[in-house]
């Protein structure tokens, strides 16, 4: 037998078919309304909480091209080691990754966003105190620019000089 296969089909199955896990649908069938905003016992969030922050870490990692033709993931520490630390490029359409970016020399990409016109994409470093700012044509390494300590998150704002590192959103 082949326990390489046996092994992969079995990850398979625990991963889609919600042998390790209930699914999300499941979850949340049955829960009363009164019951979704309060934390239960012993835990840290509310159901509600934790739906919120699904939903806003989406964008963590994701942007979206201005054309919504490609998205851009942040493959931050990911891994698997073809993806680890760079940047993958989906077609929207096809849903098929047509392009993959590595930073030079290693980095830690983060959140980030796109240039007012597009062709600019700033992520923050996270793990290495900088701002990378990749070319959205081909994903050659414009900039990497020392910040300090630990970016986490970056937002751009189509005005010149306004920018903010951090999930704040206070220019600076």
């Amino acid at each position: 037998m082949n326990t390489d296969k046996a092994l992969r089909e079995q990850l398979v199955n625990l991963l889609q078919e919600g042998s390790a896990h209930v699914t999300f649908d499941a979850a949340v069938k049955d829960m009363p309304a009164e019951q979704r905003g309060k934390k239960p016992k012993g835990a840290e969030h509310s159901p509600w909480e934790l739906l919120e922050h699904l939903r806003i870490a989406q964008w963590d990692i994701l942007e979206f091209s201005r054309d919504a033709k490609h998205l851009y993931v942040s493959n931050r520490g990911i891994y698997h080691t073809r993806a680890k630390d760079s940047i993958s490029v989906i077609d929207t359409a096809t849903r098929k990754i047509v392009a993959g970016w590595q930073i030079p020399g290693g980095g830690s990409p983060d959140m980030g966003g796109l240039s007012a016109d597009g062709t600019v994409l700033w992520l923050s470093g996270r793990y290495n105190g900088v701002v990378y700012a990749l070319s959205t044509a081909d994903g050659h390494l414009l900039a990497k620019i020392p910040v300090g300590g630990g970016p986490h998150g970056l937002c751009v704002w189509p005005q010149p000089g306004r920018y903010s590192l951090g999930h704040t959103g206070i220019l600076r």
